[in-house]
């Protein structure tokens, strides 16, 4: 696959492992000039299952379709994290899946333009007491801190996460009070990651819903104080299968573009 660098990216919220849905997007990449697609977790990676399986193939055989040169994706809570830490990583620093499907590994920061950009996967289940560990949930869920340190505090221009940073809008479900600590912590470190790299924006999903917002904090220097702020979007779902799941990027000059504005 030739690595060109995209001027207009395809942003999707979660997939599932939707591989219509995904066959969707590639469409609308296209349909709109986008070079690439970049997902925000909960991708689908199950390559234990035959269905799993299927669905990488269907990625790759999507993109190549529509002329996608790659699908991009960060981890979500549910993917196989046993098998994903496996996977082999290049000199690129993206783990090739297959041949038009790449995994940006936690911590990864790359460059397109002269837009930083940097992965930051991974989240809490709620529904884990539902789920069988190895078959539907696994312990690698979570975004730990040493994830955070390995992004490192070098500034970014889009931070690319699941879960939302804390302080951000999400859905309020009614969680036993371990479950909201644990959920609650995934989020406080991903607010931790943008006061160290203060990015332009911050990119996510997990919640299935679209928001638009502006997160402000106080950073403290040896000149005083300052107050800072970053946007952040947060994408829906397949299970939404509308324009609240998508966005567009352009690259160089940085411009999130809300699909609203293309479907309208």
């Amino acid at each position: 696959m030739d690595q060109l660098e995209p001027r207009r990216v395809l942003l999707a919220g979660d997939t599932h492992g939707n591989g219509r849905w995904v066959g969707n997007l590639c469409k609308l990449a296209q349909q709109h000039r986008c070079d690439v697609i970049l997902q925000l977790g909960d991708f689908g990676y199950w390559p234990h299952t035959s269905k799993g399986r299927r669905f990488l193939d269907q990625v790759d055989w999507h993109a190549e379709r529509y002329g996608i040169s790659c699908f991009y994706w960060i981890d979500g809570n549910h993917e196989n994290h046993d098998m994903l830490v496996e996977e082999e990583v290049d000199a690129d620093g993206f783990a090739t899946i297959r041949d038009h499907c790449r995994y940006a590994p936690r911590g990864h920061r790359w460059r397109w333009g002269q837009v930083d950009f940097g992965a930051l996967g991974g989240a809490f289940s709620m529904d884990h007491h539902y789920r069988v560990e190895g078959v539907n949930w696994w312990a690698g869920e979570m975004l730990a801190d040493t994830d955070v340190t390995r992004l490192g505090d070098d500034p970014l221009d889009v931070l690319l996460c699941h879960d939302a940073p804390e302080g951000a809008p999400i859905r309020e479900f009614e969680l036993r009070p371990r479950d909201e600590l644990l959920c609650l912590q995934v989020r406080e470190r991903i607010l931790q990651a943008v006061k160290n790299t203060h990015p332009k924006l911050v990119l996510h999903g997990h919640w299935h819903r679209r928001t638009s917002s502006e997160l402000t904090w106080t950073a403290d220097s040896d000149e005083g104080s300052e107050r800072l702020s970053t946007q952040v979007e947060g994408l829906a779902a397949d299970k939404q299968g509308d324009h609240r799941a998508w966005a567009i990027l352009e690259v160089d000059p940085l411009d999130f573009i809300d699909s609203e504005a293309q479907v309208s």
